[in-house]
């Protein structure tokens, strides 16, 4: 387990798994400054973040991320870029605030930009008390997709257990965006959503925005959330707590 008390630690511990070491641990010493320096997500598409995260109750400051590319590519953008556990061996990261703002966009179409405040995908996950006051935007040149933009997460698609977590940070997408998980594109691994809180506004142009999870497929679960934050959805779907519902259960 790596001990990090310093943004300089934090940045050495996300080049280290971005390296190939991605089941590695790392737990907070004390609340980390990043200082608005261009931030590099622990965890990347090749390279998906597969260990464990410990804040113990502090908080990252000032995370900045303003990301453009020119590809077609998802973007995975956050404090964590793309973290993935398995089956038998589920990531866990707990115990987080994070401060800051991540805006990230590409010359070309994005069908899952996987944009969020501490985390942009997440698969076999479990992720607890983490707490976001992360401004979350893409900047979309091109194409009607653009989806899986959140508060906490971007998006989930395999079984990604999110409990105790709260929003607080506005989140500007174009469709299937949320204050807590911007989406959850299947339910064949099923995800819960519980005891979550947004109070941040939530704008997706196109369709389908809420505060707590944009798109619940069926078999996931839910239960006592709530939101205060303003949803506006230029299509359908805008809802409080859950956009589109599956056959799936809130409660």
């Amino acid at each position: 387990v790596y001990l990090i008390g310093t943004g300089a630690e934090l940045a050495w511990f996300a080049q280290k798994v971005n390296s190939g070491s991605t089941a590695i641990s790392g737990v907070l010493t004390a609340d980390i400054e990043l200082a608005g320096y261009e931030w590099t997500p622990i965890g990347s598409a090749s390279k998906n973040f597969a260990g464990t995260f410990d804040g113990r109750g502090h908080t990252v400051d000032n995370l900045s991320i303003d990301y453009s590319t020119t590809t077609n590519q998802s973007l995975y953008r956050g404090l964590f870029g793309w973290v993935s556990g398995s089956l038998s061996k589920r990531v866990k990261i707990e115990n987080l605030t994070v401060n800051g703002t991540v805006v990230a966009g590409s010359s070309k179409p994005v069908n899952d930009a996987y944009v969020g405040g501490i985390v942009g995908r997440a698969d076999y996950a479990d992720l607890t008390d983490l707490h976001s006051n992360v401004n979350v935007s893409i900047k979309r040149t091109t194409g009607n997709y653009w989806q899986s933009v959140g508060g906490v997460v971007g998006g989930a698609y395999y079984s990604v257990n999110v409990t105790n977590c709260s929003n607080s940070g506005s989140v500007t997408g174009w469709r299937y965006c949320a204050g807590i998980v911007g989406n959850i594109s299947s339910g064949s691994q099923p995800s819960t959503i519980t005891g979550c809180v947004n109070t941040g506004n939530v704008t997706a142009p196109s369709t389908c925005a809420a505060g707590i999870v944009s798109n619940l497929p069926n078999g996931c679960k839910v239960t006592a959330c709530y939101n205060t934050g303003t949803i506006k959805a230029g299509g359908n779907y805008p809802a409080g707590i859950v956009g589109y519902v599956g056959k799936s259960e809130v409660t």
